[in-house]
């Protein structure tokens, strides 16, 4: 986790709250959570079983869009084409991953007054858009990229940002470049795990938002606010919470 420094006491604390937490978190390489030594499930691998048709439409939408580019080869059949055409449509998916990870990457190196590392021209895009709903919105940073944990319901969660806003609020902000994750509303329990999670150390936040950066579109940083009363989408995700267990055997 990656803090910056600030001398007020209220920053402190809620900074030493998390640490003490997340002191207990282990992430292996794998992506894996274990907490106190037990391995518990991630909140967005918590997620993961739920239906997602509209980022399955635009998965297709994608695929179509290659497969229009693409003519089959000589020589090649309806199964080869078919797999070539996924095996594009997966290392597309790799690379944008990968594009997605690295404008994070930015955004936490700025954040904590680093030089960003280097870009492409669609993530520095992402990251100057990014960078401009910063400078317009003046939250001051509690922590960056923080774990948070739920012994109650054992499960543990890596968040972006939480800090303060202009009003000397506390809140939680997520930050995404996926446009299939704009399409869903699974990002409003995410924020009510984390939020919950921190609450029970201590930590009110005031409300959590998630900002989704334009990576491959043009336009600005899109923030959508959740539900102040976090409970109702906490409890939608403990419901999904036991049928991952079950699923996942877990």
């Amino acid at each position: 986790m990656s803090t910056q420094t600030n001398k007020t006491g209220r920053f402190e604390d809620v900074r030493a709250a998390i640490d003490r937490a997340a002191g207990q978190v282990v992430r292996d390489r794998h992506h894996r959570y274990f907490l106190d030594g037990r391995r518990v499930l991630g909140v967005t691998q918590v997620l993961k079983v739920l239906s997602a048709p509209q980022l399955n439409d635009w998965k297709v939408r994608e695929g179509v869009k290659i497969s229009a580019q693409e003519l089959i080869g000589e020589g090649e059949d309806q199964e080869d084409y078919a797999r070539r055409i996924v095996g594009i449509c997966r290392r597309n998916g790799a690379m944008r991953r990968n594009a997605g990870e690295q404008v994070h990457r930015m955004v936490e190196a700025h954040l904590l007054g680093r030089d960003p590392p280097k870009a492409s021209h669609k993530e520095f895009q992402a990251f100057m858009a990014f960078f401009d709903w910063w400078e317009s919105r003046g939250f001051t940073v509690v922590v960056v990229e923080g774990y948070v944990a739920s012994r109650t319901h054992e499960y543990c969660g890596g968040f972006d940002f939480l800090g303060h806003n202009s009003s000397g609020r506390l809140i939680l902000i997520d930050f995404k470049t996926s446009y299939g994750s704009y399409l869903s509303d699974s990002y409003r329990l995410q924020i009510a795990a984390y939020r919950a999670a921190l609450d029970e150390i201590g930590v009110r936040t005031a409300f959590g938002s998630v900002a989704f950066l334009p990576f491959g579109r043009i336009g600005p940083v899109i923030e959508r606010e959740t539900p102040a009363d976090w409970q109702p989408d906490f409890d939608r995700f403990l419901d999904l919470l036991k049928v991952a267990r079950w699923a996942l055997k877990e």
